[in-house]
């Protein structure tokens, strides 16, 4: 790297990657800590995990769902096999008793192919872990953020690792997971002053288009060697969305100890900024691999909508629902009776047509349904429930979640969305063999709106606005598509930039299809938190027999609008 002024012989600058490892560098095997940072609390963070070889804190890295996790292409030699490499997952120490299910064995690594090593562009890897990972309270991924978002200049955040605690490179690690408030810094500002320091001409920005800079807000703190392929967060309505990987900072060499620059902040690769990229090859929520009677619709095409399911009890089938992880599915509540049996039920997923069952076609057992302990049965206000499945299933181009809209997710009245089910098609005609599923696509209507609808000549037994404000409406003024009996618990799903949200769920509705009386519908939106409080966790997955599997990206899939907020954590 050029030098800066001074005693070229004694001292230079160079931009360093934050990983200390030996294959690639030639040094020690271990690298850094977050140096002057703070202890975390045990499961602050618990998307963090510690990529190690042979046994060796070398990076850190995010868990972005039950298979994947997100670090820094600077961490892998491309000469060392995946088996040498292993991720540490739950655990705030990375030294001392660590429990031996907190480890996973690594599948495959992928760095990105553009990565170069002098500039650290596309400092980013994706690590697939050979088996799935259980989610806990300690265990769960990071949210990932869409790839128009920037965060503003100033905005606090936090980097977490276990990477060198003192800014020199013969420093030890850190025990204890560390993490440090840093400051986001203005891309130009930031540019001139990397420039600067390393002597670089005008025009010629070492902090390229798909990096950026965070810093402390005051004193000698950062991230170090040990730290890269980590993440740095930042924090919207309360959730914590992936910004930034660990990938560079400045360094000197002094009689030949190297040490970090103080005054400079750490530079991050913006996971966002590959979203394509890891969509690519990372299966995720909301994104059928096949691209397509409800009132008014018609045949589906097969797996265009791979995560709608058939809930059967005692063998027939009687509502919808949506698979949101590999052994999570969510209904409405009015389709269950509590006094019956969970073994009565059971979920039948890669459905496509009811009267010839697919060969690839799961039928799963329930283990355990939840519904919301606020639901009324007669204002049908909290009208959704969750089915535990006995074992998670396996992803195929049949079977696939959709992702769960985040807090702040919303569609503006009037757009286009689609619902599906094998319910009847229309009040009292049901759907004819061979029972092909059915979709539709209906306007969005909002609860004032809907309610103005039905207040128009208003049924007794309904009475005036009866569309509570957990509700909304999809459908038409003149009636003719919509949904009916059959499809409750089902999928009103929303296209956003070619990923699907679950925006509602099949409630109720006065008639199928009648004028001024559009169908009704759970918003998932209003209730994330408990959907959140209860798929915490999964178990083993199953096999699929003689149907094509592919990767299970198995999390409860929660995108705030395809929010793909993947840590930037510097390559330290």
């Amino acid at each position: 790297m050029p030098r800066r002024n001074g005693n070229a012989s004694r001292q230079h600058f160079s931009s360093a990657p934050v990983s200390q490892n030996p294959a690639v560098f030639g040094k020690q095997l271990v690298s850094g800590r977050i140096f002057s940072g703070q202890d975390a609390k045990d499961g602050a963070w618990p998307w963090q995990v510690s990529v190690q070889q042979i046994g060796f804190h070398i990076c850190g890295g995010s868990l972005i769902s039950e298979s994947w996790v997100l670090s820094a292409a600077h961490c892998f030699d491309p000469s060392v096999p995946s088996s040498a490499y292993r991720v540490q997952l739950g655990e705030n120490q990375i030294f001392g008793q660590t429990r031996i299910h907190s480890f996973s064995l690594v599948k495959q690594i992928i760095p990105h192919p553009s990565y170069n090593n002098v500039t650290h562009q596309a400092d980013i890897a994706l690590v697939e872990l050979k088996n799935l990972i259980q989610f806990t309270a300690t265990i769960r991924p990071v949210r990932l953020l869409d790839a128009s978002v920037r965060m503003p200049d100033g905005k606090p955040c936090r980097v977490t690792g276990w990477g060198k605690t003192l800014p020199l490179n013969n420093s030890s690690l850190a025990e204890t997971l560390q993490e440090l408030e840093v400051l986001t810094v203005n891309f130009t500002i930031c540019n001139d002053h990397f420039r600067e320091a390393l002597g670089k001409p005008v025009g010629d920005n070492p902090i390229k288009d798909d990096m950026m800079c965070a810093g402390p807000k005051k004193g000698y703190k950062g991230t170090a060697w040990g730290d890269g392929g980590g993440p740095l967060m930042c924090e919207e309505d309360g959730t914590w969305y992936l910004a930034g990987t660990v990938s560079w900072f400045l360094t000197r060499t002094v009689n030949g100890l190297t040490s970090i620059v103080p005054g400079y902040p750490g530079v991050y690769i913006r996971p966002n900024a590959y979203n394509d990229w890891i969509k690519a090859n990372v299966p995720g929520c909301g994104q059928p691999r096949i691209s397509g009677r409800i009132v008014g619709g018609g045949d589906a095409p097969r797996g265009r909508w791979p995560w709608q399911v058939s809930i059967q009890h005692n063998g027939h089938h009687f509502c919808g629902g949506s698979l949101i992880s590999a052994q999570w599915v969510v209904s409405a509540a009015h389709c269950f009776q509590l006094s019956d049996l969970v073994s009565s039920y059971r979920v039948n997923l890669g459905e496509y047509q009811l009267s010839y069952p697919s060969q690839c076609r799961i039928s799963s057992p329930v283990s355990q349904i939840f519904v919301h302990p606020n639901y009324n049965s007669t204002w049908k206000s909290a009208d959704i429930a969750l089915l535990r499945l006995k074992q998670p299933v396996q992803y195929t181009n049949e079977i696939l979640p959709v992702c769960l809209p985040g807090p702040s997710d919303s569609f503006p009245d009037n757009h286009m969305c689609w619902v599906t089910g094998w319910g009847r098609i229309d009040s009292e005609v049901s759907l004819p063999p061979p029972s092909t599923l059915q979709e539709v696509q209906v306007q969005l209507v909002g609860t004032a709106a809907c309610n103005a609808l039905y207040n128009i000549d208003p049924d007794p037994k309904i009475g005036r606005d009866p569309v509570k404000p957990d509700m909304f409406c999809a459908g038409y003024a003149e009636g003719q598509r919509d949904s009916c009996q059959g499809d409750s618990g089902g999928p009103l799903a929303c296209d956003h930039n070619g990923t699907w949200l679950l925006m509602g769920i099949v409630s109720w509705g006065d008639g199928c299809g009648k004028p001024t009386r559009p169908g009704v519908y759970v918003q998932t939106v209003a209730y994330g938190e408990w959907i959140r409080g209860h798929t915490g966790s999964g178990s083993q997955v199953s096999t699929m027999g003689n149907c094509k599997s592919e990767t299970n990206d198995a999390r409860p899939c929660f995108s705030s609008f395809v929010l793909l907020f993947t840590t930037l954590l510097m390559s330290l």
